[in-house]
């Protein structure tokens, strides 16, 4: 299995079954059997759930497209060049989607009207991958790693959106991360709810650093 995601107890993820790419549905906490949301033959990878479920962007042959989970629930083809457009990320208020693309010649970061297609606007100018919203929907976050993943940067940009117009600010660095450079379609950080804390999954430092523990069962100790 590939491309866990969330959206409330649910996860969608790839599932490599008798070939293809498969996407599959798994709800947490519960013993039942995974869903199969599309079956395909090619290699197509979850990208990011809308907030109200309906839809799940997803990556197929270098292309973005978005499965709705209502209705005829016939793919839509969202963001499709000669380039490559992956990791898409869909607004918290469901009108806009957030991907990377070669467009230029190098990776950027581009936004595009959704479900209704056009208005594509690139946000990145220096070079960038992996975007991702904020919670308020308020900023836009993303990595450039054009010096290398090693000296890799997390942006932030301002960005106003309503249904018909997204206005873009003054991107600014937040901080510095040395990452692994793994393949740029893994999204491998998050965002707290109130955007002042992150969570990188792929950051390189000091071989001697403590390893992770992980509590099972931690609510069992909520109440003492």
């Amino acid at each position: 299995y590939t491309a866990y995601l969330r959206r409330q107890a649910d996860a969608a993820f790839r599932g490599d079954r008798n070939g293809g790419g498969q996407l599959y549905e798994r709800q947490f906490g519960v013993v039942a059997d995974d869903k199969q949301l599309l079956k395909s033959e090619s290699r197509d990878s979850p990208d990011s759930w809308s907030r109200d479920g309906r839809y799940l962007a997803y990556e197929a042959v270098n292309d973005i497209w978005a499965l709705p989970l209502t209705g005829d629930r016939k793919p839509i083809r969202i963001a499709g060049t000669a380039s490559r457009e992956t990791n898409s990320q869909i607004s918290p208020d469901g009108h806009w989607i957030a991907y990377h693309s070669n467009l230029s010649g190098r990776q950027e970061i581009y936004s595009e009207r959704y479900p209704e297609l056009g208005d594509r606007q690139q946000i990145s100018t220096g070079g960038g991958v992996r975007p991702l919203w904020s919670h308020d929907g308020r900023e836009l976050f993303y990595i450039n790693a054009a010096r290398g993943f090693l000296s890799a940067e997390l942006m932030a940009v301002p960005v106003k959106t309503v249904t018909t117009s997204f206005d873009v600010g003054t991107a600014r660095l937040l901080f510095k991360v040395r990452m692994l450079p793994v393949q740029t379609n893994n999204r491998d950080y998050d965002v707290s709810l109130d955007g002042q804390r992150f969570l990188i999954g792929t950051t390189v430092g000091d071989a001697r650093a403590t390893p992770a523990t992980i509590v099972l069962n931690w609510t069992s100790a909520l109440g003492r």
